[in-house]
């Protein structure tokens, strides 16, 4: 069944035989039959790919999506990216202190959260989401257009990425909330908490590109003392 998985027909007429000859069906099952038709305890799993709609763009990115959390999980156990991804922990902690509308200390900043709904890990992971779902539309069975078509696309998918991305920081509502999730969850890798000597250099870095004191000064009311040190 796996040799004609491209051909509906075929599928269909394979299940009908399976079925008359009281071969049980399963349902698809990602941890049991992704890429085909496997065989589990006397029954047939259903491929993934053979779905009408879902096939093998899907599978592509739910690889395309392992790899990526594996890969940033893995390198995470190395010491030096520890201490990156704890300044990228002291980077976000800054930005959610002034969004707040306190002033840039190391004791606020300390008590802020590490988390942050516009980090560029939040947009990664939106890419491939939205790659998953606009490649399910596109299908091209050449492997050089489809290479092509993936490379030509990249502006597209990046785009509407980043409005998503530009959106979910703008506007707090359930629908941000939700959409936010797979992002912050993604952070509990790519982030961690900061000693307060990295905090100091968040803000003095914060400080050399960035007039907080001028953004709370006009954002927030006059009982926030932006008098940071």
């Amino acid at each position: 069944m796996t040799s004609v998985i491209d051909n509906p027909g075929k599928v269909a007429e394979y299940i009908v035989t399976c079925r008359q000859m009281k071969i049980r069906i399963l349902p698809p099952d990602i941890n049991e039959g992704v890429s085909g038709f496997s065989v589990k305890d006397g029954a047939i799993c259903y491929g993934l790919s053979a779905i009408k709609g879902v096939g093998k763009p899907v599978i592509e990115g739910i690889i395309r999506v392992a790899l990526f959390i594996a890969y940033v999980g893995g390198i995470s156990m190395m010491k030096d990216i520890r201490r990156v991804y704890m300044y990228h922990g002291s980077e976000h902690k800054c930005i959610n202190c002034i969004e707040h509308g306190l002033p840039l200390t190391v004791d606020n900043v300390m008590a802020s959260s590490k988390e942050h709904k516009r980090c560029g890990t939040s947009f990664l992971l939106i890419i491939m989401l939205i790659s998953i779902v606009l490649f399910m539309f596109i299908r091209v069975r050449s492997i050089p257009l489809r290479i092509l078509s993936r490379i030509l696309l990249i502006p597209v998918v990046a785009s509407v990425s980043y409005e998503i991305l530009r959106f979910n920081g703008k506007v707090d509502n359930k629908l941000t909330a939700i959409l936010s999730k797979p992002g912050l969850w993604m952070q509990a890798l790519t982030t961690r908490e900061p000693d307060r000597d990295m905090v100091e250099v968040a803000i003095r870095a914060v400080e050399q590109v960035f007039d907080w004191r001028a953004f709370l000064k006009d954002n927030f009311t006059d009982d926030v003392q932006a008098t940071g040190q």
